[in-house]
């Protein structure tokens, strides 16, 4: 059993599938989808924090994982990626890549658990029927 950081209250067990994205934000290492079971204390979760990459010249696009641009952009859930693809075009030959940087801004998200919703508060109670006379 692994302890969530950022955890109040009294003591419950959590068990969950926690993608690669989640587990790094909690200080794991992890290159798979794995199934973990976490001893928290109460229902608060830790604020998660993300990051984009922003032209200046236009606020409206995000730097895509193969370097176009679009309205939703590539999520950097660490820092450290962040900062890697900073550095990859800050060492490269070409002066053009260097030069792109400083049309760059990065935006940083912080992610909250707000509420949490059964299936019947989301999806309508007749839906649900279908769904499980099938």
């Amino acid at each position: 059993m692994e302890s969530t950081p950022g955890c109040h209250g009294k003591i419950q067990l959590r068990i969950a599938v926690v993608p690669t994205t989640m587990l790094n934000s909690f200080g794991c290492a992890a290159t798979a989808t794995k199934l973990s079971v976490y001893k928290c204390q109460g229902t608060d979760m830790p604020n998660l924090t993300y990051y984009k990459i922003r032209k200046k010249s236009d606020p409206t696009q995000f730097r895509k994982a193969d370097g176009t641009w679009n309205q939703s952009g590539k999520v950097y859930d660490t820092l450290g990626k962040l900062r890697a693809i900073i550095t990859n075009k800050m060492n490269s030959r070409r002066d053009y890549s260097r030069q792109e940087v400083q049309d760059w801004e990065f935006v940083e998200y912080e992610v909250t658990e707000k509420e949490v919703k059964q299936l019947i508060d989301v999806v309508k109670p007749e839906r649900v029927w279908d769904l499980l006379k099938r």
